[in-house]
């Protein structure tokens, strides 16, 4: 694999291959976390809508 993005990238000196590659990883790690942090807030989002629904569902069963 090292030969393959070796060529993909041309010669390029040892510490700009590992400086690129440490800013790959480290935008992967941010997509993550952007991801995991939507996620999140949805999930609160999503608890939300679940209580006022069950809410509703018991005033009903109240109202009978």
């Amino acid at each position: 694999m090292g030969r393959r993005i070796t060529a993909a990238l041309g010669e390029l000196p040892p510490d700009e291959l590992e400086r690129r590659i440490d800013d790959k990883q480290r935008a992967a790690m941010l997509r993550m976390t952007l991801a995991s942090k939507v996620a999140r807030r949805k999930a609160r989002e999503n608890v939300v809508v679940a209580e006022a629904a069950q809410a509703q569902l018991a005033n009903l069963g109240d109202a009978s």
